[in-house]
């Protein structure tokens, strides 16, 4: 039919599709029904920062084992060195000991413990070649503030032993040897009775010593001998000085904090005393 044109488009007419140009309108509803993708949302961030935070704490986690790990080691070394050097100091003290030498232990009570006082005299110079034979070494324990044990050694000339003997303890020269200490315990083997014993020579006070002889008692006195009409003075007689007991064993237990004990046996070899036979 002339001038016939075609009807609007409907569903069903032939054709197919709906081209979305055709229609400016439906341009704008197509763009808006597609969200956008141009970040991450806050859920998504908060599980990143979980993961992370996760992975962080295991890492230091694993890094301050590391490090405590080898510090343990470290001061366990440094522990059992000190151990080890301490036994070699006994060791070495105890296979010295000469004929006019002394071994004395006295123990003291402290609340309900007992502190230790190992006393030897005669000894060698035992560290750097320093020292005489009149010095007396002394292996004592006192309380600490942490509440352990300390053991310490002290140097004493003849001068100091003497005021060491009188009570004054701070005298001589200290040197730190052990810490950490929850028991400290000397025995001595009696050769005699066969067992062993907590003290030795206890009583004992220590002998004053003039040179290498001991004696017990100053020389007399040079006026008193040149009495008698201008005669010839006799030489003034030395006392040999009580040195009481020698053991043949000494046995040494410590325990430091939480550990184990670590027992320790010494041997003392035989002497004889000067001016016995």
């Amino acid at each position: 039919m002339a001038g016939h044109t075609n009807p609007p488009w409907k569903p069903g007419c032939g054709r197919t599709s709906l081209n979305v140009s055709d229609n400016p309108y439906a341009m704008k509803t197509y763009h808006s029904q597609r969200p956008s993708r141009a970040g991450f949302s806050l859920l998504e961030m908060m599980v990143v920062m979980l993961v992370l935070t996760l992975l962080l704490g295991a890492i230091t986690s694993i890094v301050r084992g590391t490090v405590q790990l080898t510090d343990d080691v470290s001061v366990a070394q440094a522990r059992e060195a000190r151990l080890h050097g301490l036994a070699q100091l006994c060791e070495r003290a105890f296979w010295s000991v000469p004929g006019h030498g002394m071994v004395r232990l006295r123990n003291t009570q402290a609340g309900n413990r007992y502190l230790s006082q190992l006393t030897l005299t005669g000894l060698p110079p035992l560290l750097a070649g320093e020292g005489s034979l009149d010095d007396v070494i002394v292996l004592e324990t006192d309380e600490a503030p942490d509440g352990y044990l300390r053991l310490q050694m002290h140097f004493l000339t003849a001068e100091e032993a003497e005021t060491w003997e009188n009570g004054d303890t701070t005298t001589g020269t200290r040197l730190l040897l052990l810490e950490n200490i929850a028991t400290l315990e000397w025995r001595f083997f009696n050769e005699s009775s066969r067992q062993w014993e907590p003290l030795w020579n206890e009583r004992l006070t220590l002998p004053q010593w003039m040179g290498d002889t001991p004696i017990s008692s100053p020389p007399g006195n040079a006026e008193d001998d040149s009495e008698g009409g201008g005669a010839e003075s006799e030489p003034a007689a030395v006392n040999i000085p009580d040195l009481g007991r020698r053991p043949g064993l000494v046995e040494l237990t410590v325990a430091q904090g939480a550990e184990l004990p670590r027992r320790w046996t010494f041997w003392v070899p035989e002497a004889q005393v000067p001016g016995t036979e």
